[in-house]
């Protein structure tokens, strides 16, 4: 009995933002609903629960840079939810182009400038990739870029394409 009272009060907290999330998603063009999808399968790890929507509202509410990632993915669509949902102020994502997969953990003090983003990238925390003198990076497939990056090899690599760890 307790279990059906704090699923249902667990529903009616999050039932408000289900027609904003709806319609966002509604209006989302098809090609960037996958690279959402693909992007909240990355994120899957997170959350212990089955089905769509609940892994979505799970991370959704419980990763503060995954709304980042969803907002980017969702373009102007985003002010459908962005008055229920507040991104992590200190992440910044201003990449023209971006594959799916793109896995941000925590994403406090990150800026995200690159001319392009290939499939699978992973950034942590506190990481710069971005603009050095008039060159942004082009990163590629299944690169990483942890918080211990190397800001030499990072400055070499600007202009250039980039792949595996940076």
């Amino acid at each position: 009995m307790v279990s059906k009272i704090f699923k249902f009060l667990k529903i009616s907290f999050y039932s408000p933002l289900l027609i904003p999330l709806a319609m966002a998603m509604a209006t989302t063009p098809l090609q960037r609903k996958q690279l959402i999808y693909r992007d909240l399968h990355k994120y899957r790890t997170h959350c212990r629960h089955n089905g769509f929507w609940k892994i979505f509202l799970c991370i959704v509410f419980g990763e503060k840079s995954y709304r980042n990632v969803l907002f980017y993915r969702l373009k102007h669509n985003a002010v459908f939810i962005r008055p229920f949902l507040r991104p992590n102020p200190t992440l910044h994502i201003h990449t023209p182009e971006i594959g799916s997969g793109l896995l941000v953990v925590h994403g406090d003090a990150t800026y995200v400038y690159a001319k392009s983003i290939g499939e699978n990238l992973y950034v942590n925390q506190c990481v710069t990739i971005g603009v050095v003198g008039n060159s942004r990076p082009i990163i590629g497939n299944n690169a990483n870029a942890p918080a211990d990056i190397n800001a030499a090899k990072a400055n070499a690599a600007c202009g250039y394409l980039i792949e595996g760890v940076i």
